[in-house]
């Protein structure tokens, strides 16, 4: 037998007939007499070489039938329900509910008074009859009708021959016209309001209202959601269950509002069984639901877009959404909490430090990157120690196009694990800073010196060091990591500094004008002149600025060869300002975002320069400019052989014009200050990098963070100003540092409050009004 050609045959069902067995026999009593309920049927014979006649019933109902429930028709389903909510809504109830049955029963009532056309279809010919809706002639259900109608049996088909069959599936649509009845548009609605609904994480929470049958991800959603209803409508809710399985929230003692949610057990689902709604209680002014962890999720995007949004504001904030304070205290916590969330603890960024580095080997070829790390015994966690950063764009754009001089500094980092960023700089064609590498390092000391500058030269790939000038401030160690490792290099202190401790002992405007008149000075005559003034104001004034050593701050002793007329080291300070809102952050976002502002600045620079169309640098052109404004009280007498003599005010120089021409000033400007050397120094690009998904997986332990070393007193987050620096961010004079004069004694120290001098006036004048 050929089952494939009837597909829609299954087993337990009657076998169809084949081809060649007899007519079953129909008698003619068995049909209805009745006009109303006779069924005109016209039969064509068509018979095929030897084949029997092929009858084909198929009745239709066109109206709104209902049949029973018992059927063959098991898939049925009442109006207003599909098979989709069948499967997948499991809270639908089943036919046993007596609401169910009562709209059946109301759907039969209604599809009895409509017009019902039957179709008889005989293989070759069909006829239809119409039963009107009339009163004489009631309309009786199919389980009622069965008894009077029947049908042939389907004949048993013969096994042994199945050929094709002639007949398609019949996809013709029950359509059933919409109910009219009252009472069953009641029901129908009545029962898709217990249909669940599911709460959205991205609407607005403020706008969530609680119902039964609510769902939700997890506990720890429901959770949120419930306490910011809480925190709205100003009732001090009690959790009286907390846990993984179920949560019940109560109100105050004496207030009916509950709700109780647990697990739905046939999905993974957290959904609200029981709610009482009403509320019998007043509004609070103090929720024991505003906690830490809350408050950071909900104010966590405010500080994504202002880390720094100062916690007034934020406690102002608060207090106007939700009517009462949280307090200063609770609001840094808050704050502290959020960051952490957006960023990351402070272990899982010791942790990305292995994929970090790797993926900025794989990006930056040829680039100098090192991670040292401490372990305390062999299999012990590795903690981490120091990191050096040296891209190969900085390295050779340094090289190619900036002076020989490096400016060392190191500045504080501003988490709570202390911490310090040691940073070499060096400046370009256009006198502005130019990093070449940084390290984080666990403070400033000899070692820590002697291990960046072994890396910093090595990288560099200078030896002994001539020919280079260094500049620093007096760090710890430093002078003598140094003379270590560049033996050669001209090492020069920043004059600032030597200022601040110099002026500790010698204060006073003129005393500060000779200083830095003296440190400017480009010949040594000149020197000795200012020095000579300085000794005939303070002779042990003169004597400390002898002290500290001419040769290492002054202009005038300075090698010509790094074509640099710097005193100071603030071309390192300018970084340390430049990256100070990245020190407050952790390790892997704060590199992360040194190497983007850098990244970017290169593209920005190169481009500023490419706009540029003259041949010196901006800052280098406006010197010049400015030089020549100063030359015009200068008078040139000629004395032959292409030398003159330049006369100006008290000075004097001779200029040989036998190898040169004045013609054009610019062709005497160094090499280091044209446009070809700037760009030079531009040349490469910071390569960007990936997200940290798709970082190389290194397979090494985790690298924990480093040991925490508490430090007495508040940590600062500013830097602390020397006594001499102006405080140009006030509009009022400071009495910092001054002394105050008591105006009823007239003595120093103290003032007319705290006095207790005798006065003879007064006792005189008290005496006579008592």
């Amino acid at each position: 037998m050929c089952f494939d050609a009837y597909p829609n045959w299954m087993p337990g069902d009657p076998l169809p007939r084949m081809p060649g067995d007899p007519l079953p026999q129909t008698p003619q009593d068995t049909l209805p007499q009745t006009p109303q309920d006779a069924v005109h049927a016209d039969t064509q014979a068509s018979r095929d070489e030897g084949e029997v006649q092929n009858l084909n019933l198929n009745m239709q109902l066109e109206g709104d039938y209902v049949s029973d429930e018992s059927s063959e028709d098991s898939d049925y389903l009442p109006v207003g329900e599909s098979s989709d909510d069948c499967l997948y809504n499991e809270f639908e109830e089943d036919d046993s509910d007596d609401e169910f049955i009562e709209a059946r029963e109301n759907k039969r009532t209604a599809a009895i008074k409509k017009t019902m056309t039957v179709r008889v279809e005989v293989e070759g010919s069909s006829s239809m009859v119409d039963f009107k809706e009339t009163t004489d002639v009631p309309v009786v259900p199919l389980q009622e009708r069965s008894s009077n109608i029947q049908v042939p049996p389907r004949p048993q088909p013969n096994l042994n021959e199945m050929p094709d069959s002639d007949y398609e599936e019949n996809d013709d649509e029950v359509i059933t016209p919409e109910a009219s009845e009252e009472g069953i548009d009641i029901d129908i609605d009545r029962r898709r309001k217990k249909h669940s609904k599911a709460y959205n994480p991205q609407a607005d929470i403020n706008d969530v209202r609680l119902e039964v049958r609510i769902k939700f991800e997890s506990p720890a959603q429901f959770k949120k959601v419930i306490q910011m209803y809480a925190l709205s409508n100003g009732v001090n809710i009690k959790w009286s269950r907390s846990s993984n399985k179920r949560m019940e929230v109560v109100c105050v003692p004496g207030c009916p509002w509950k709700v109780y949610a647990s697990w739905y057990q046939s999905e993974l689902t957290f959904m609200i069984k029981n709610y009482i709604s009403e509320h019998k209680c007043s509004r609070s002014l103090n929720n024991r639901q505003a906690t830490v962890k809350w408050l950071a999720y909900y104010y966590m995007e405010t500080f994504g877009n202002n880390p720094n949004w100062d916690v007034k504001l934020m406690d102002a904030d608060f207090q106007s959404k939700f009517y009462f304070p949280i307090g200063k205290t609770k609001c840094y916590r808050v704050r502290a909490a959020a960051l952490q969330g957006l960023r990351g603890s402070v272990e899982d960024h010791y942790g990305m430090l292995g994929p970090y580095i790797a993926e900025l080997r794989r990006v930056n070829r040829g680039s100098l990157f090192n991670i040292i790390c401490d372990r305390a015994f062999t299999g012990a966690p590795l903690v981490f120690k120091r990191l050096y950063i040296g891209f190969e764009a900085l390295k050779k754009g340094f090289l190619q196009g900036c002076r020989p001089i490096i400016g060392l500094d190191g500045c504080f980092l501003k988490t709570f694990l202390g911490g310090q960023l040691l940073t070499a700089i060096g400046t370009y064609a256009n006198n502005q800073m130019y990093p070449i590498s940084w390290a984080i390092v666990e403070g400033e000391n000899y070692d820590s010196w002697k291990w960046f500058l072994g890396m910093l030269f090595d990288d560099l790939g200078v030896e002994q060091g001539y020919g280079w000038t260094i500049i620093s401030d007096q760090q710890k160690g430093l002078e003598h990591a140094i003379s270590q490792r560049v033996s050669a290099a001209e090492h020069q202190n920043c004059a600032r500094h030597l200022y601040a401790n110099w002026k500790k002992k010698h204060n006073g405007h003129l005393l500060k004008s000779l200083f830095w008149k003296a440190v400017r000075c480009t010949t040594q005559s000149d020197l000795n002149k200012v020095l000579n003034e300085l000794a005939s104001t303070s002779t042990q004034a003169h004597q400390d600025f002898i002290g500290i050593g001419l040769q290492k701050f002054c202009a005038a002793y300075i090698n010509t060869n790094c074509k640099a007329d710097v005193v100071t080291n603030n071309i390192s300070k300018t970084f340390n300002g430049y990256i100070l809102k990245t020190r407050s952050k952790p390790i892997i976002d704060m590199l992360e975002e040194i190497r983007r502002m850098l990244m970017q600045r290169i593209y920005m620079k190169k481009e500023m320069m490419l706009k540029c169309t003259n041949s010196i640098c901006p800052n280098i052109r406006k010197k010049v400019e400015k030089n020549k404004e100063e030359s015009r009280n200068c008078f040139v007498i000629p004395c032959g052989n292409s030398k003159f003599e330049v006369q100006c005010i008290e000075k004097t120089h001779i200029v040989s014009l036998s190898n040169h021409s004045c013609s054009y000033v610019d062709q005497y400007v160094h090499e280091y200050y044209k446009r070809k050397t700037y760009m030079k120094s531009y040349e490469l690009c910071i390569e960007p990098l990936t997200g940290k998904d798709t970082w190389p997986d290194v397979g090494d332990t985790p690298i924990l963070p480093p040991h925490i070393k508490k430090m007495p007193g508040r940590p600062k987050k500013k830097r602390r100003r020397e006594p001499h620096e102006d405080d140009s961010q006030t509009s009022r004079l400071s009495k910092r540092g001054s002394i105050m004069t008591c105006q009823r004694c007239f003595q120093k120290g103290h003032n007319k409050r705290t006095c207790d001098a005798h006065v003879e006036g007064e006792v005189m004048l008290m005496m006579h009004i008592f």
